[in-house]
């Protein structure tokens, strides 16, 4: 994909030869899976899948109902996806199903986490590995999580200071 590799990802990770840590645009690491060769200007398509947690409560959903269909309205229905770890449809591998069927050939995920838990560092890239296996020319790039991005750290303390 052109990204340069990297060995500041967590230590866990290192020694899997499939997954390279590159620089995102917000100077932090992303884990990235090359499935296949080509700079990203030949790539046909590139979808966002948006990861949540999932609930066993149907309201806890509707924020990011909400913020998927937002973006679907403003980036296409096939740039955006919403998938959950657990209690909720579709799963991350059926998002990623979806997303292939209406012409993916890169998905970038973006766990809707605040922090770096077990579903980011163990589950997520044992269920990417298991997608790779799947699609093996699928481009695959693990995003950090939105609540480490330094734009969202600071809505939040705006937002806090506004109660």
């Amino acid at each position: 994909m052109g990204l340069p590799a990297s060995h500041s990802g967590p230590s866990a990770d290192e020694n899997r030869s499939d997954f390279l840590y590159a620089t995102d645009d917000y100077g932090k690491n992303v884990l990235t899976c090359e499935g296949r060769e080509g700079s990203l200007e030949e790539m046909k398509h590139t979808s966002l899948i948006l990861i949540a947690h999932g609930s066993k409560n149907p309201e806890w959903a509707a924020p990011f109902l909400a913020t998927t269909t937002g973006l679907r309205e403003e980036m296409g229905a096939n740039a955006v996806y919403l998938s959950f770890m657990e209690n909720g449809t579709p799963d991350l591998p059926e998002a990623v199903r979806q997303a292939v069927a209406e012409g993916a050939d890169r998905c970038r995920f973006l766990p809707m986490f605040m922090a770096k838990g077990a579903h980011f560092t163990k589950d997520i890239p044992a269920l990417l590995a298991e997608i790779q296996q799947e699609f093996p020319d699928l481009a695959i790039e693990l995003l950090e999580p939105i609540g480490l991005h330094q734009r969202f750290l600071e809505m939040v303390r705006s937002v806090i200071k506004t109660l």
